[in-house]
């Protein structure tokens, strides 16, 4: 029969152990990320459905009649909610009518995603760049047939997620390597006494009863040391008895 090392088997249990708590680490991230995202879209969308509220109310077109920059600056305002790139507001047919991106202004945006929110008014979200950076962005459909564009960065939330995935995989294995630890310890006090047994039972396979297992413990396992020293004396003390009656005879 093969014999295994129990010091290769703590290594295999360790091993085992640093793989599930890998992938238990990994799908918290995933599942952590998904509900930031989620919390996200929830808050941009309310931020649209204000913006909607403000510039699209009859007794706000009043205001905004009488006062022309008060819904530019009222986006401005918004804009600098967290996480925000840009809000916009764009009319049916392409043309951005407010943003907070000024140099914008009047250009003309030819997507698809316009006619879908103003046909079915629903919520349309998608995923593109913004000079160079990820972002998503939610396409709210708005008094008037305008649509509400929240652009937003994704930056903090992977940030925060990578922070939350190290500062577990440091835990994980900090914990793992305090449980291995003082497996080791353990089984070190048990394995060392018990290799001594071992090696004390092959010399006395070979005649020689004058070993002895020294043991400075008080637990079982000195206890144990002590009775097969006990039981090495009396075998010892036997085999003298025996041999002086062998030469008696």
């Amino acid at each position: 029969m093969k014999k295994h090392s129990l010091y290769n088997v703590i290594l295999v249990v360790f091993v085992i152990m640093a793989v599930i708590s890998s992938i238990s680490i990994y799908f918290s991230s995933v599942q952590y990320k998904k509900d930031l995202l989620e919390t996200a879209i929830e808050e941009k969308t309310h931020l649209a459905e204000v913006v909607n509220e403000f510039t699209g109310s009859s007794a706000m077109s009043l205001q905004i009649s009488s006062f022309p920059d008060l819904e530019s600056d009222f986006i401005d305002e918004m804009a600098r909610f967290k996480d925000v790139i840009y809000i916009r507001i764009i009319k049916p047919g392409g043309e951005i009518y407010q943003s907070s991106i000024k140099e914008e202004l009047g250009e003309n945006i030819n997507d698809l995603q316009i006619a879908k929110v103003l046909s079915s008014k629903t919520i349309v979200m998608k995923d593109e760049f913004f000079k160079g950076q990820k972002i998503k962005t939610i396409i709210y459909p708005g008094y008037g047939d305008r649509t509400i564009w929240i652009g937003f960065s994704l930056e903090s939330m992977e940030k925060s997620t990578n922070f939350i995935f190290f500062r577990e995989i440091v835990t994980s294995i900090g914990g793992l390597l305090s449980t291995i630890l003082v497996m080791f310890l353990v089984l070190r006090a048990i394995i060392n006494p018990l290799k001594r047994m071992a090696l004390s039972f092959e010399e006395m396979r070979k005649g020689n009863f004058s070993v002895k297992i020294e043991t400075k413990t008080k637990d079982e396992i000195g206890k144990l040391a002590d009775n097969f020293n006990e039981m090495i004396k009396d075998l010892e003390e036997s085999k003298v008895t025996l041999e002086e009656e062998k030469n008696t005879l």
